[in-house]
């Protein structure tokens, strides 16, 4: 028998950081957003009627394209009235909106909650929205920036299926994708993998949320026509280092990376992973000939962690992946600073540039604000719930780098462009 995802109500998610997030276990929030503005929005009609202008960028889900001719549909910019009209009614269609960055009209309609709000420079927030009609699903996988994920149910539902990072050797894993394909499972079929691998599922309905902690595998289907949001946020220094930024995640970096989510801000880690994070950062900063002598390093350290904590057994492959592992991790590679022989020591590389905001940036935020036409409480609403900021004044250089871009951007806009 599938597990649930344990439930608590909006009431109880004060306690979510402590309770939840340290111990990093998945809990479904109820309602967590039923008394906000966004609650308005949870039908096709009121999502209509409150985001109908927002501007959404479409393309086809990705890992369709994997299997298709990789001849996709150019991305088009429309407003989500124009793909709810266009696809709302159409199943399976395969045309998505997924990890667009939020758009001004629905960060006005939400209150971040307080446990997602920064406790330190290194805990920056990300928010990203999600649209499809039913049939269409977002492939197993974990996330490999490490942060922490709320995902909030705009309006209809959807199922998500989490798996603990210890299930990787049943999901025979290639990078962060589990190749299992439980969008081709029937559904007796697939409740007997999720039990027999230790995950479990819930259907989530408007206003609710899940909290997913880091690195664990999630899957999620569409059951309606729906949209969603999440939020991700609060990843401490060790797991901003041992992240995507740079490290090509595979289960080994995810096996090692978890338990470091169990550390607060400012303290310091317990002598074991004190003793591990040494030797990473060992191994990282020694001398390497080139980038994939550093890599296979890397690897083989991650490894040996995993393997020594008795994380790391083998998967159950029907077929092996470990050497094209390797190889996609080297293609990878091109046009990143990841395994850089010559790169920054590791101590480096955790020092966050909270230096304030250049007088030049502010001047070009307010002018791109201005542009835009944003109201000063929509602009308001907006640098609360992407930076848990009250003012311009407040952001450090690297945020605003990120408004001025998203300002410069489509998903910025107010409304999306009229096409003809």
């Amino acid at each position: 028998m599938v597990r649930e995802i344990p439930e608590i109500t909006a009431a109880a998610a004060t306690d979510l950081w402590d309770t939840y997030a340290l111990p990093r276990r998945p809990v479904v929030v109820r309602g967590l957003f039923r008394d906000q503005p966004i609650a308005e929005a949870a039908t096709v009609a009121g999502a209509r009627r409150l985001l109908g202008d927002a501007p959404v960028l479409i393309k086809e889900e990705y890992s369709r394209s994997f299997a298709g001719d990789g001849q996709a549909p150019e991305p088009e910019l429309a407003s989500l009235d124009d793909y709810v009209g266009r696809y709302g009614d159409e199943p399976d269609s395969g045309r998505v909106v997924t990890e667009w960055d939020v758009p001004p009209t629905l960060l006005e309609l939400f209150t971040l909650p307080e446990f997602c709000r920064p406790q330190a420079p290194v805990h920056d927030l990300f928010l990203h929205a999600f649209l499809a009609g039913p049939g269409n699903y977002a492939h197993l996988h974990f996330d490999q920036d490490q942060r922490h994920v709320l995902l909030v149910q705009v309006f209809g539902r959807k199922r998500v299926v989490v798996f603990p990072p210890s299930a990787s050797r049943w999901l025979h894993p290639f990078g962060n994708l589990g190749s299992i394909r439980l969008q081709g499972m029937a559904p007796a079929e697939r409740d007997a993998f999720i039990a027999l691998a230790g995950g479990a599922q819930v259907i989530l309905e408007p206003t609710d949320a899940l909290f997913m902690p880091l690195l664990v595998w999630h899957f999620a289907d569409y059951v309606d026509f729906g949209m969603s949001f999440n939020i991700r946020f609060r990843r401490n220094a060790h797991n901003r280092f041992l992240s995507a930024d740079n490290f090509a995640g595979d289960r080994y970096v995810q096996a090692v990376s978890e338990p470091f989510g169990a550390v607060r801000v400012g303290d310091p880690l317990p002598a074991d992973l004190a003793a591990e994070f040494a030797r990473i950062t060992a191994v990282h900063d020694a001398d390497h000939p080139d980038r994939e002598a550093k890599y296979r390093a890397m690897r083989a350290t991650f490894r040996d962690i995993a393997r020594q904590r008795g994380d790391g057994a083998d998967p159950v492959y029907v077929f092996p992946l470990e050497d094209m592992d390797e190889r996609q991790a080297m293609l990878g590679m091109r046009g990143t600073f990841r395994y850089r022989p010559d790169g920054r020591s590791a101590a480096d590389m955790m020092v966050v540039d909270d230096r304030p905001a250049a007088g030049s940036q502010l001047r070009m935020v307010r002018d791109l604000v201005r542009r835009h036409g944003y109201p000063d409480p929509l602009f308001a609403r907006v640098l609360a719930n992407k930076f848990a900021k009250a003012t311009v004044a407040e952001l450090t250089r690297g945020e605003v780098a990120r408004l001025v871009a998203y300002l410069q951007s489509p998903s910025g806009l107010l409304r999306a462009p009229v096409t003809v």
